[in-house]
């Protein structure tokens, strides 16, 4: 774990979550195996230069939404017909993910990205949501604790696709497998145990 928080920089938590949660990792394909620490060894003493020399500043993250206006259609994309009323799509600015859990939520719906995604046809846009923070219930003692946050960051973000005439569809993958420890003191919640160390 230590090599891949180095790699990806992230921290083993943020890893452990994305895996779990986001790529269902270890749903799909269990547990991740033991492994050897991988180290290099060479007698190669030289240096390698990863060095980009002359690239110029470092854009803004966004600042590439510029160049949308520039290339959208010249007029809005025709309506299809009726077997296509919901034309949904999920905006390539934004992570998967838990975005409304993330404070920088409104950053990955730029404007532009919005407009664009309407001159393209579409009428909404999805993203990822975990029912288990969005709401609160005796069941689930601890989660929930940034509900009204996320709520608001929702509620912004259906507020700014409103003008460009883009519903928003929430995501729900539920019921989501809770940690062992949740269930340790609630077994009747527990369900089919699964493949040894589920």
């Amino acid at each position: 774990m230590d090599q891949l928080t180095v790699l990806v920089n992230m921290t083993p938590a943020e890893i452990t979550a994305l895996l779990a949660e986001d790529a269902f990792y270890n749903g799909h394909l269990g547990p991740k195996p033991a492994a050897r620490h991988i180290a290099v060894q060479t007698a190669n003493t030289s240096k390698l230069d990863y060095v980009i020399r002359n690239a110029g500043p470092v854009a803004p993250r966004f600042d590439f939404t510029a160049g949308l206006d520039r290339d959208k259609p010249s007029t809005d994309v025709p309506a299809p017909g009726r077997d296509f009323e919901t034309r949904i799509g999920f905006p390539y600015s934004a992570p998967y993910g838990d975005v409304l859990g993330d404070p920088s939520c409104d950053e990955y719906y730029p404007d532009t990205v919005l407009r664009v995604m309407k001159r393209q046809g579409l009428n909404a846009i999805w993203l990822h949501g975990l029912l288990r923070e969005l709401t609160t219930h005796p069941l689930l003692p601890g989660y929930g604790k940034q509900t009204a946050v996320r709520l608001a960051r929702l509620n912004r973000l259906i507020a700014r696709c409103a003008p460009h005439e883009l519903d928003v569809y929430l995501y729900l993958n539920e019921p989501r497998a809770m940690p062992t420890s949740f269930l340790d003191s609630r077994p009747e919640l527990r369900g089919d145990l699964g493949r040894p160390g589920d």
